[in-house]
């Protein structure tokens, strides 16, 4: 039986925010669950979308290895890890795998866009810290967010990589379970070889969209390039993390280094050829209602992708609402804002009072301000929410203290969520837990980039991707980022 030292320490970093990613953010629940020790990544993660959880089903299921469980962590995306943290966390995990003995292998569940105040290349750091702890010899597995940033250092350290195949993040937990089988292959053997091809265009998240062209192309494409035991994995990068391994590229395992640059190089080839091919559109919260308005029986879904505090944001801006409450529709509804001062007003003045108060837009990003109304308080909830769509079934979103209001300076029936905690809106959970029939509504407002598509698009007729107010820029220019390599372009 091999032992297999699992550990899991996972962030997505957003360098425009000025905001810090702290130790205690690690420690608590939020979207997933709190730092998980020992036997608890086993079943605190149990059933769940992720990684980690892939990896130790597959690994107790094969009857070959046994997983050695260390500890599992994230945050929600922000700022820059501090050192503390990521010294703590990182200490942690390289003294138990010492701590362990003798062991086969390692496997690693990260993510592949870590920031820390030291290092532009957080998960970098992380596994050359554990192949200095562990020797060369010792095979190391690790698993991306298929929203990586990876430098060409990271395939000198580590033995096999896997990366998400879908966005929405639909296969997590079967990136984990293909991880372990690649790690046992070498256990047993393989040799296996990688090879790295960086991409040289930056491609917005909200074009990212992997259910559609071209990039359904691309992996098919990309797939067939997999013969005689090949693996070709695909990173399509996080755009609000500045760093001069920011971008897309592709990593090929083969038996050989020479077949595995050759293949690296084709699919690269593949990335050009589709270059011009990416639908980047962004629609302004007036032109995106006026779609509704052109067409008032069709159903419509914003998605507000530039406050999407899954990708760092503040999850506050109100200019999306503010558009709402000035138009003539009649049933909408918009979440997640993320407003506690407003929550603890509304929980003070309580449910079917009416509260005048500025909603949103406290965090004093440029083009936006407070929404000045009247709101009547519908619904207060504790915030415990369970998800039910597939993308964070089985997780709960810790909204904190939450409220459902009806804006009563709208023109029509203007329902907003607002809750404690920042939280990605791409689940329907978000709303039905506070009594809200989605089926009923003519525009959904999320804030979100692509993650909603997953449990959303089937409701509505059209999807619409809206350019207001927020921490995280999808309009992608050269003046944006400060690091990038000079070959790099933008779509």
């Amino acid at each position: 039986m091999y032992r297999i030292a699992v550990a899991g320490f996972q962030h997505e970093t957003n360098t425009f925010v000025s905001k810090p990613t702290t130790l205690t953010q690690f420690q608590v629940a939020d979207s997933w669950p709190e730092m998980l020790q020992g036997s608890d990544v086993i079943s605190g993660t149990r059933g769940m979308n992720l990684p980690v959880a892939g990896f130790i089903d597959a690994c107790a299921c094969s009857g070959v290895a046994h997983p050695l469980p260390i500890l599992w962590c994230a945050a929600e995306p922000s700022g820059k890890v501090t050192a503390d943290a990521f010294d703590t966390i990182t200490g942690m995990i390289v003294d138990r795998i010492t701590s362990l003995g003798e062991i086969d292998g390692v496997y690693l569940d990260l993510h592949g866009a870590m920031v820390t105040d030291t290092f532009d290349d957080g998960d970098l750091k992380i596994i050359r810290r554990v192949r200095q702890t562990i020797g060369p010899n010792i095979p190391i597995g690790v698993s991306f967010d298929l929203h990586a940033n990876i430098s060409a250092e990271i395939t000198e350290l580590v033995d096999v990589i896997t990366i998400y195949k879908t966005y929405p993040h639909l296969d997590m937990a079967d990136t984990g379970a293909r991880n372990f089988e690649l790690l046992v292959a070498e256990l047993n053997g393989a040799g296996s070889k990688l090879a790295f091809s960086p991409i040289n265009y930056l491609i917005p998240l909200h074009a990212q969209n992997t259910a559609t062209t071209p990039l359904s192309d691309i992996r098919a494409a990309c797939d067939t390039l997999g013969t005689d035991g090949q693996v070709v994995e695909i990173a399509l990068g996080f755009t609000a993390s500045d760093t001069a391994h920011t971008g897309p590229s592709v990593i090929v395992s083969a038996r050989s280094t020479q077949t595995a640059s050759e293949t690296a190089r084709k699919a690269s080839q593949i990335f050009e050829q589709n270059k011009r091919m990416f639908d980047t559109t962004l629609f302004t919260p007036d032109d995106a209602i006026a779609l509704w308005t052109a067409d008032p029986e069709a159903s419509l879904l914003c998605a507000d992708v530039q406050d999407n505090p899954g990708a760092g944001a503040s999850s506050d801006t109100v200019g999306f609402l503010r558009a709402l409450v000035h138009s003539d529709v009649d049933r909408a509804v918009v979440g997640l804002i993320c407003d506690p001062e407003f929550v603890a007003q509304a929980i003070t003045t309580g449910v079917d009072a009416v509260v005048s108060a500025e909603l949103g837009g406290k965090s004093g990003i440029a083009g936006d301000t407070p929404l000045m109304g009247r709101y009547r308080v519908d619904l207060l909830r504790d915030g415990f929410c369970y998800n039910t769509g597939e993308m964070y079934r089985g997780c709960i979103s810790e909204l904190g203290q939450s409220v459902k209001v009806t804006c009563l300076d709208a023109r029509g029936s203007v329902n907003a969520i607002v809750t404690s905690n920042p939280i990605q809106c791409l689940d329907q959970a978000h709303f039905t837990y506070f009594d809200v029939d989605l089926t009923t509504m003519q525009i959904i407002g999320v804030k979100s980039t692509l993650h909603y598509r997953a449990d959303f698009e089937y409701l509505v007729d059209r999807v619409v991707s809206v350019a207001s107010a927020g921490q995280f820029p999808c309009v992608l220019t050269p003046d944006t980022y400060s690091k990038l390599p000079e070959s790099m372009t933008f779509l």
